[in-house]
Formats: structure tokens, sequence, C-alpha cells
């Protein structure tokens, strides 16, 4: 994001956040200007976390809505979706909270874009191989749930690791060493996986 962008996302916080009594619907606009291009990956990002529509719808909601009375503590030193993406970390760890037992999460985009995560570890042509990706899944499906999420910022949602690391509350340093780790695991996995099929091949 350049200069003058963040200095128009700071210029539309400031008019979202001020209620004027003159023109009450300008906050309102703003905000929702603000808004528009950010819920469709902040519902895929919430989604991924709960499984379920509603769940997910209401997240959205509760989402914005904290967003909407948190705006005054946007001060332009992250990206404005980092921010949200931050208040619906939490909104979600709440819902996890919540429920007495978490629901099955399907694999998600990590596995289905081969702009990210696969295209990084599984097969070199083009598409990939269609068992590794699959594999690749099962192997997602396994890491704890910090783990995935992390790989889900990075390579689902594209933030650098300074910005993930604002996200899950980690220093940037500790992003990296987790990083390195996933990556070598991910990788030695998919290539025990592979070994293993070989092996019932012949």
């Amino acid at each position: 994001m350049t200069g003058g962008d963040m200095q128009a996302v700071l210029a539309l916080v400031r008019r979202a956040a001020t209620v004027d009594p003159e023109n009450p619907g300008a906050a309102e606009a703003a905000f929702d200007a603000l808004m528009t291009p950010e819920i469709p990956p902040l519902y895929r990002f919430i989604h991924a976390r709960v499984g379920s529509d509603q769940a997910a719808e209401d997240l959205l909601q509760e989402t914005l809505l904290g967003a909407w009375r948190q705006l005054g503590s946007f001060d332009g030193r992250s990206r404005f979706s980092t921010w949200l993406l931050a208040i619906a970390k939490y909104r979600v760890i709440d819902w996890q909270r919540r429920v007495s037992r978490q629901r099955p999460r399907q694999a998600g985009s990590l596995d289905d874009d081969e702009t990210g995560l696969a295209a990084t570890l599984a097969a070199p042509e083009e598409g990939g191989d269609p068992v590794t990706r699959l594999d690749l899944g099962r192997r997602l499906m396994e890491l704890e749930p910090r783990d995935r999420l992390l790989l889900q910022l990075v390579f689902d949602f594209g933030l650098d690791y300074q910005a993930a690391g604002r996200v899950l509350d980690i220093p940037v340093g500790t992003v990296k060493s987790r990083m390195f780790r996933l990556r070598r695991e991910l990788r030695a996995g998919l290539a025990a996986d592979e070994a293993e099929e070989r092996r019932a091949d012949g």
C-alpha cells in the first residue's frame, strides 16, 4: 500500500469514526466504503476457521461491529486488512470457546490455489500432481490449528511475516522460525507419502 493509499484509508476512517449531526449518513457511507472490499476475504478467513455458513455470517457481523466500535484505534501502522483480520481472529477464538466441540474443518484454498502453498511444495509441473495435492490437504489437516492459521495468513491472504505476526500477536522472528519448520515438515511428509505410494505400486 502506498502512502497515498494509506492516507485515503485514514481519511475514510476519520470520516467513519466522526458522526456529523448535520450529515449523519456520512459516517455510515465512509464505513461502507472502507468495508465493502474487505468483506469477501474476511468471510473467507472466518469460514475457514469455523466451517459453518451460519457461524461465519454471525462472526462476520460481530467483526464488522467490532471494527465500527474500534475505528478510533486504527493508526495506519499496519494495513487496514491486517487490522481487520486481527479483530476477526479474536471473534473466532471467542466462538471456539463457546462451542463444546469444534466442527471438522474442510481443506480450504491453501491446497486449491496453485499460486500458494501447493505451488511451493507440490509437483513442479503446471497444475501440480493431483495425488500430491490431495496428500497436501490431508497433511494440512493434521497440523495444529495455530499452524494452519499461520499458513493461511501467509499463503492464502498474502500477508508478509511482519503482518502475520501482528494478526497472531507473535514476534516476526517466531513467524519465521515456525514457517521454516512447517515448510520442512510438509515437504518431508509429502516425500514420505510419495515413497509409500511407489512401494505400493511396486
